[in-house]
C-alpha cells in the first residue's frame, strides 16, 4: 500500500510567497494606473497608450486575483489535510503515517512509527502550566518539571527557564506580607482565598492591566512584581522569536519572521490579559484562577490546531498578515485615488480661471 507523503512547512511557504505576489501584482496594477492617469494631454497618441495601459492593468489585476484563488485553495488544502490526518493517524502534520492504522508499522521511509510516551501525553495537556499556578512551590516544580521533560532545543530551553524565573521571581514578591498583615502560609501553595474578591468584567480587566503598572506599585515587592511581569512578556516575545528566526519551518523572509512575531507575540500576551480577566471575576484563590486560565488557553489552541493545523496566536497572526495588508493597501489606494480626484478638479477650476 502506498503512503501519501504531504510536506506541510513547504506548502505553507509557497502559500505565504503567493500571498506576497498578490500584493505586488496589486501595486503593479495600481502603479500602471496612476502612469495611465498622469498622462500628458500633449503625449503623442495617447489614446493609444492610454489603452495599453488600462488593458496591463487589467491583466495585472485578473492574475492578482486568480494567484489569491490558488493561495485560497492550497490553504484549505493544507488545513483539511492537517485536520484529517490528526484524526485518521494521530500523528503530527509531518510526521510519519501508521500503516494500515497500526502503530509502530512501518511508512514509506521504513523506519518505525515513535510511540508518545507518559511525559508526551503530560506536556500536551499542559500539565505543567497547571501546576505553576500552585503558588511558589509549584511554580517551581512546575518550572523544573517543563525543562527537564519538554525535550526542547537548549536556545528554547533557556529561554523557557528565564520566563520560568521570572514567574517564581513575581510569586516570591508577592508572599511579602502588606504593612501590619501577617505572613499568610497559603500562598505558597495558591490556595489563598482572592483579595480582591468577586469583581465585574471591567474590575478585573483594569486589575490585569495593573499588573504591568509600575505606577501603581506602592511598595519594593509591588515592583519587583511589575519587573517580573514585564521580563515574562519579554520572553514571550523572545521564545516567539526563536521559533519564527530559528526554527523557521515554513523558509520565510526576514519581513515575514518579524511581522509574524510581533503579531503572535501580541495575541499571546493580549488573549492571556484577557482570559486572565475572566478567569479573576470568580474571585477564586490563585491556584484556582490559574488553572482556569491554563485550561481555556489550552482549549483555544487546540481548537484552532484541530480546525486549522495551527495554534490560535499563529493562525490569527498569519490571517491577520495575509487578508490585513490587502485591505489597508486597497483602502489607502482608494483614499489615495479620491484625493487624487479632489486635486484634479481644483486644480482644472484654478487653471480655467487664468
Amino acid at each position: 500500500m502506498n503512503n501519501l507523503v504531504v510536506k506541510v512547512p513547504k506548502m505553507q511557504s509557497a502559500a505565504s510567497k503567493e500571498a506576497d505576489l498578490i500584493r505586488k501584482l496589486d501595486s503593479l496594477a495600481d502603479e500602471i494606473g496612476q502612469v495611465q492617469r498622469s498622462l500628458s494631454f500633449n503625449v503623442k497618441s495617447k489614446a493609444q497608450i492610454s489603452a495599453q495601459l488600462l488593458a496591463l492593468q487589467r491583466v495585472s489585476s485578473a492574475n492578482a486575483t486568480k494567484v489569491g484563488k490558488l493561495s485560497s485553495t492550497l490553504a484549505d488544502a493544507i488545513n483539511y489535510y492537517s485536520a484529517a490526518e490528526k484524526r485518521i493517524t494521530q500523528h503530527p502534520t509531518g510526521g510519519i503515517p501508521a500503516k494500515n492504522g497500526k502503530k509502530g508499522s512501518k511508512g514509506s521511509t521504513g523506519k518505525k512509527e515513535e510511540k508518545k510516551g507518559f511525559w508526551d501525553y503530560w506536556n500536551d495537556l499542559d500539565a505543567w502550566k497547571y501546576i505553576t499556578k500552585a503558588g511558589v512551590v509549584g511554580n517551581v516544580i512546575g518550572t523544573i518539571g517543563s525543562l527537564l521533560t519538554k525535550g526542547d532545543p537548549v536556545g528554547k530551553t533557556v529561554l523557557n527557564g528565564l520566563k520560568g524565573l521570572s514567574g517564581i521571581v513575581g510569586d516570591v514578591a508577592g508572599l511579602v506580607p502588606k504593612s501590619g498583615a501577617s505572613f499568610d502560609w497559603k500562598k505558597l501553595f495558591g490556595i489563598a482565598a482572592s483579595e480582591s474578591g468577586k469583581m465585574s468584567i471591567g474590575e478585573a480587566f483594569k486589575e490585569q492591566l495593573g499588573k504591568f503598572s509600575f505606577g501603581k506599585a506602592t511598595t519594593v515587592s509591588d515592583k519587583i512584581k511589575v519587573g517580573a511581569k514585564w521580563a515574562g512578556s519579554v520572553l514571550t516575545v523572545a521564545t516567539t522569536a526563536y521559533d519564527n528566526f530559528i526554527v523557521n519551518d515554513e523558509n520565510n523572509s526576514t519581513g515575514r519572521q518579524i511581522a509574524e512575531t510581533i503579531g503572535e507575540s501580541a495575541v499571546k500576551i493580549g488573549g492571556g490579559i484577557i482570559i486572565g480577566a475572566i478567569a479573576g471575576t470568580v474571585g477564586a484563590p490563585a491556584v484556582v484562577a490559574g488553572g482556569i486560565t491554563v485550561l481555556a488557553t489550552w482549549a483555544i489552541d487546540k481548537g484552532f490546531e484541530h480546525f486549522t493545523g495551527k495554534g490560535a496566536a499563529e493562525w490569527i497572526s498569519d490571517t491577520v498578515l495575509d487578508t490585513g495588508g490587502k485591505i489597508i493597501h486597497d483602502v489607502g489606494d482608494a483614499v489615495g485615488k479620491a484625493a487624487k480626484k479632489v486635486g484634479d478638479a481644483v486644480s482644472g477650476w484654478w487653471n480655467s480661471l487664468w
